[in-house]
């Protein structure tokens, strides 16, 4: 049975026991993901990446459970045009995920990071790891929101910096650096979703550690890997070896539309070099 049958069936299924749900395909990271899109109370609907699920090997039976569970614990969320156009709402709510490339559809920025672009979402529920209560911003909803983009973007900037989470490889992993420096800083947020973001406050962070200097590796869109190096003429040298070493984890241990990008960056109090 071909996927586009078996989520036929699942959406049979759902309608079935009274969901309002559609096909869609999402543009995600760049790539186009198949969902199935529940409507809650009418309102907004909630996407589930069933291409996913299908590939983790769960059954229909299992896949339907996943969402009508999930269905019935995701609250109403009000009316988009009534969030686009409530100014103080999407001022709270607006984040900042980080993408390779930049997007047709969705807003985007380019960020400090050669090849790596900002998209812009409200998140509805931020002690959440689930996407789902979550929407993009199009381009073509500037005109509904009559907010500036520098506004915009200022604030989805603070309120993404206000998540930061910083961790130490060694204590996350149980890995010994003892005799090597410092141990390497995995930079991501509190909910460890679109955590990637947080590494656009590195200079900040960069101070905080007392570094001069560091590799950035960017696991996936969720997370950064931090390596302290003792000064930038080192770290350029070292940079072609750490590329290598992202590609490698890309295509060995990330999903594709995870990927943040290819490639390793340095870091200095003086800005980014690829």
């Amino acid at each position: 049975m071909t996927n586009v049958s078996r989520i036929n069936e699942i959406m049979d299924v759902l309608r079935g026991c009274g969901l309002d749900c559609k096909y869609r395909e999402v543009e995600k990271n760049n790539s186009i993901l198949p969902a199935i899109e529940v409507k809650v109370n009418g309102n907004l609907g909630c996407c589930f990446y069933v291409g996913e699920y299908i590939k983790q090997g769960m059954s229909n039976s299992a896949i339907i459970k996943e969402i009508m569970e999930k269905h019935h614990n995701t609250p109403s969320i009000p009316n988009f045009e009534a969030i686009l156009t409530n100014k103080d709402l999407l001022l709270k709510n607006v984040f900042i995920r980080l993408v390779k490339g930049e997007s047709n559809t969705f807003l985007t920025c380019p960020s400090e990071f050669p090849g790596i672009w900002e998209q812009y979402y409200i998140k509805f529920d931020n002690n959440s790891t689930d996407e789902s209560m979550s929407i993009t911003l199009r381009k073509d909803m500037l005109p509904i929101i009559r907010l500036d983009f520098g506004t915009l973007r200022r604030a989805a900037y603070a309120n993404t910096l206000s998540d930061i989470e910083i961790s130490d490889l060694g204590e996350r992993t149980g890995m010994s650096f003892a005799g090597q420096g410092p141990a390497p800083i995995v930079v991501s947020n509190k909910r460890g979703t679109n955590g990637a973001a947080a590494i656009l406050d590195y200079k900040n962070i960069l101070w905080k550690l007392n570094w001069e200097c560091a590799i950035m590796c960017p696991s996936s869109i969720h997370e950064c890997l931090l390596i302290p190096i003792s000064n930038k003429s080192e770290a350029v040298g070292q940079l072609p070896a750490f590329t290598n070493l992202v590609k490698q984890v890309n295509r060995s241990e990330v999903k594709e539309e995870e990927w943040l990008a290819d490639n390793a960056f340095v870091l200095t109090l003086d800005g980014v070099l690829a």
